[in-house]
């Protein structure tokens, strides 16, 4: 058998063709050296390269153990359960169409989002890491632009519609995939390079919080978190080697504190400003913050209230009377606040009664156009709860144990996601999938405790489920990389370890 039939007998076995021209260069490469070698022993050319052939080993057998190596991975229940989930998501959509807030045709972005995620399954992973710098500087430019446009508008100098507070929201969750590209690069040369980029990372989510405090609050923490847990899972997987370039104990303890202290700022930096503590105050008691019937703290406290009055099955129940008295606040403000109780249109006979009644009110009551007779549930909901309160509506309509047996099918997606990054072994593709999956599993959390009454500033979305435009796209950006790492995981960066420990010319 000569080199090209060797050659050929090996790739034959190895299913993802990509591979081919690589390991054929590596084998030819492999076997030429081999043959050099007994062409100074004072074999002539011809001996040489059939001995070095023969000392390769069995061809077939060597393919199907590179093919056992480097493959594309797959996981049909992951696969499956994203599906369902992006589906459900679309569906709920498109089911409330009907309401006003539904007219810009939202449920429509999800065909957008998911050819966003198939391209980056298919051609994400490869195209990341190899413009990795490019991409990081564009990420970093387009952060700048929006807070140099920001600025500008706040000073009154330029006047731009249209802009969507997503554009600053998404931009810095995805700038915390700088964090691990830069750790991947500086943090094995010195552990004070980690802390100085994580006190670099917290700035910049203080730098943008103040541009709308509001819609960043959530970003901020979301984005800081996913920081941090990024480097607490490349420590653990030894990815950062912070301890090994120390040798006494009391380096040790400096390169501890360091990377403790770089964690601390990450967590501490969302509790530094006035209005990062009003958000945690407004968050923890809702309850006490309550001016009126607009604040989100209301809409906290009404969620609450009405859980409590759901069952474990069948859904809630209330009368007319008692849907007319939280829709227009009066159950809770009749005996503190009156004058927050919405008007009911249909209680004034005329225009001119109802004009009368809307100016001697002392503050912005709000109208209510329902009355006993044809209310319903979603009448006495909070504004837009068609994308916030999905898990609240599904327990409001069905129960307890639909909506907690739904939380489930929701924590069993995640354990299954992480399980798959936790198989990735390149590090660089493992720690970026990571942070991708903590920034999904962020808003996710936060999404969930709003739904219990624990709104912590803007509601984030529910990747995969609560209808959005520039967030189906990040967030499907973000699963597609995650599917994009595990898929290649093992046919790049890992021929090195096939020739080192499972082919049998090795010693």
């Amino acid at each position: 058998m000569n080199k090209q039939e060797f050659l050929d007998k090996v790739t034959d076995q190895i299913s993802y063709r990509p591979l081919h021209p690589e390991i054929r260069r590596e084998l030819e490469e492999h076997m030429e050296d081999r043959a050099a070698e007994y062409e100074a022993q004072g074999l002539s050319s011809q001996e040489a390269e059939q001995r070095a052939v023969e000392a390769m080993g069995d061809a077939v057998s060597i393919g199907v153990q590179i093919n056992a190596v480097r493959h594309l991975q797959k996981s049909p229940v992951l696969i499956f359960l994203t599906i369902a989930l992006l589906f459900s998501g679309c569906a709920a959509s498109a089911y409330m169409f009907w309401l006003p807030e539904q007219v810009a045709n939202g449920f429509l972005y999800y065909v957008p989002g998911a050819a966003v995620f198939l391209i980056t399954v298919y051609w994400g992973y490869p195209l990341f890491i190899r413009f990795r710098k490019p991409i990081a500087l564009v990420i970093g430019a387009v952060l700048g632009a929006l807070m140099l446009i920001r600025m500008l508008l706040c000073a009154g100098l330029i006047t731009i519609w249209g802009m969507s507070p997503s554009f600053y929201y998404f931009s810095l969750l995805s700038a915390a995939l700088l964090f691990p590209l830069s750790l991947y690069g500086i943090c094995r040369r010195s552990p004070l390079r980690f802390f100085l980029a994580s006190a670099g990372f917290a700035f910049l989510c203080l730098a943008c919080y103040p541009l709308n405090p509001f819609n960043l609050g959530s970003a901020c923490l979301i984005a800081n978190m996913a920081a941090a847990g990024t480097g607490i899972f490349m420590m653990a997987r030894g990815k950062l080697s912070l301890t090994g370039i120390s040798h006494s104990l009391r380096e040790k303890g400096i390169t501890g504190l360091l990377f403790l202290a770089g964690i601390g700022l990450l967590v501490g930096s969302n509790f530094l400003s006035p209005g990062q503590r009003r958000g945690w105050n407004y968050f923890l008691h809702p309850e006490k913050n309550i001016v009126s019937k607009w604040d989100d703290t209301y809409n906290s406290v009404l969620i609450k209230e009405l859980l409590s009055r759901t069952p474990a099955l069948g859904g809630i129940s209330l009368t007319p009377e008692e849907m007319m008295a939280y829709g227009t606040g009066e159950w809770y403000f009749a005996e503190r606040d009156p004058e927050q109780i919405s008007l009911v249109r249909s209680d004034y006979p005329d225009e001119e009664s109802f004009e009368q009644a809307w100016k001697a009110s002392s503050t912005f009551r709000g109208i209510v156009y329902y009355n006993e007779t044809n209310v319903i549930l979603y009448d006495i909901l909070p504004q837009h709860y068609h994308n916030n309160y999905l898990i609240s509506l599904l327990i409001f309509q069905y129960g307890w144990i639909p909506g907690l047996l739904f939380l489930g099918l929701i924590g069993g997606y995640y354990l299954c996601l992480f399980s798959r990054i936790g198989k990735i072994r390149q590090p660089l593709a493992s720690s970026l999938a990571f942070c991708c999956g903590l920034l999904l599993l962020g808003q996710t959390i936060l999404y969930v405790l709003g739904n219990f009454g624990f709104q912590y500033h803007a509601f984030p979305v529910l990747p995969l489920l609560s209808e959005g435009r520039v967030s189906i796209m990040v967030n499907m950006f973000f699963l597609g990389f995650i599917f994009s790492a595990y898929r290649y995981d093992r046919v790049s960066g890992f021929f090195t370890h096939v020739f080192t420990e499972a082919l049998p010319w090795q010693p």
